[in-house]
């Protein structure tokens, strides 16, 4: 998994650049990946605030997680109330907020080569393209982007053929069935609140 979190955060700093349906999206998320790019450039290694704020500045407007979260809670989504909803959205949206903090440092100037796209309708696009790295074979990374409010934003990212959604579908799916929806979105909450520190315990988290 922690290989996993480390090749989504690279992947995402390219991310729909690459998409050409909506010429003014694509600048605008041209921009952030220049911006990223540009910030680890500088300032790396990130501490923990400034690796929180270039996530809240640069990433999350670009991500999708009322979709993320539907999707990955599956039919404990439709059994949910408003309120677990909003709850449990909140919990996963911190979780991958920190795992994409966390492992900003681990960007060692690998770059995106375009595959291809396919489009999958109701609005949604498969972007294919493979990391090139400095060292070692490329990796075959998908993002999946839906049109919403004018925008695409990415509601998943599949990476050598395994799906962030559908991971943490498996995971968050035993637990459910053991402890119940209540009890893992208390379990996320906690988890998140004992993480907040970014460095590790190495210096003093």
């Amino acid at each position: 998994m922690k290989t996993f979190r480390i090749l989504f955060a690279a992947a995402l700093l390219f991310t729909t650049s690459f998409v050409q349906a909506n010429t003014q999206a694509a600048d605008v998320v041209q921009q952030m990946a220049d911006q990223v790019i540009e910030r680890l450039r500088t300032h790396k290694p990130l501490d923990d605030n400034q690796a929180y704020k270039l996530v809240e500045e640069l990433i999350l407007p670009n991500l999708d997680f009322t979709s993320f979260s539907r999707l990955t809670l599956g039919k404990y989504w439709r059994q949910a109330s408003p309120e677990q909803r909003t709850a449990f959205t909140n919990a996963f949206q911190q979780l991958l907020m920190r795992s994409y903090a966390t492992s900003l440092n681990a960007y060692n100037g690998e770059s995106i080569e375009r595959l291809g796209e396919r489009d999958e309708g109701d609005n949604r696009l498969l972007v294919q393209t493979q990391m090139l790295r400095l060292q070692g074979a490329p990796v075959r990374i998908d993002y999946r982007l839906q049109l919403r409010d004018g925008r695409w934003k990415i509601y998943d990212v599949v990476i050598e053929g395994i799906s962030l959604i559908m991971t943490y579908r498996t995971s968050f799916s035993e637990e459910i069935s053991h402890i119940g929806l209540d009890a893992l979105i208390v379990k996320l909450s906690d988890n998140n609140t004992k993480a907040g520190c970014l460095a590790g315990p190495q210096k003093g988290c």
